[in-house]
């Protein structure tokens, strides 16, 4: 069983509509989810687990969506999904997406923030150990 991290992936109002019309949808349960294969396609192989990880940064794809004004909350096993809001941001050059995230397992905390400049993304990423103010701010004690 792994360790949820728990995903806020925060946009514009405007870019909501884009990112659920091309990347959500509905799983076998006929749950919403946020939609990684539909971001970056990986090609099957005989250790999907390992090639997600590699790609996606995870090991599986989301689960548990929920969708708020400008903002998906998601979770992952494990880790957050850094490359995926890279690939967001290399097909939508216009848009800023960034993800705070959280994992207590572990007890991580971090962002990253994935946008165009000049010719290329810019991810700029940050994340630490958890400390009893992280606790705190997110109201988890």
């Amino acid at each position: 069983m792994p360790n949820h991290c728990c995903n806020f992936l925060i946009m514009s109002e405007a870019t909501l509509p884009i990112i659920l019309q091309n990347y959500v949808r509905r799983d076998e349960k006929r749950q919403k989810i946020f939609d990684f294969e539909r971001i970056m396609p990986i090609e099957e192989v005989p250790d999907m687990e390992v090639e997600r990880q590699d790609k996606w940064g995870t090991k599986w794809n989301s689960y548990g969506l929920s969708i708020g004004a400008s903002i998906l909350e998601f979770y992952t096993a494990w880790t957050p999904p850094i490359p995926i809001i890279k690939k967001l941001a290399e097909l939508h050059k216009d848009l800023v997406f960034r993800l705070e995230y959280y994992e207590l397992g572990i007890a991580f905390r971090g962002n990253a923030t994935a946008r165009w400049k000049g010719d290329e993304v810019l991810l700029e990423e940050n994340n630490w150990n958890m400390t009893e103010k992280d606790f705190k701010e997110l109201e988890l004690c």
